[in-house]
């Protein structure tokens, strides 16, 4: 599998009386096998994905948007969350 960024990035700057909304970005997953690939992918919040399950031909691509959710840390005071996004194939035993 074959991700077209290696990282995702989010940032979002509080603003007084604006409603907390989420930032999203995309990701292009391209089948880098020779063979046709079956897998789900998994997120935990704050972020979350807009599908899980692809079928993908060799050299194929697909879109995945992911969606971060400021609201998750509302105290106001700067951090950082580190999230993965986990491959879990089909019939298949590795992550």
């Amino acid at each position: 599998m074959v991700f077209s960024e290696k990282n995702l990035y989010f940032k979002y700057t509080w603003e007084k009386n604006i409603q907390f909304l989420p930032i999203s970005r995309n990701l292009e997953l391209t089948c880098g096998s020779q063979q046709p690939v079956n897998f789900n992918l998994k997120v935990q919040p704050p972020f979350s994905i807009n599908r899980e399950n692809f079928e993908l031909l060799p050299g194929k691509s697909s879109n995945v948007r992911v969606d971060f959710d400021p609201s998750h840390k509302s105290n106001r005071v700067s951090g950082e969350l580190a999230g993965k996004i986990t491959v879990v194939h089909q019939d298949h035993p590795y992550r």
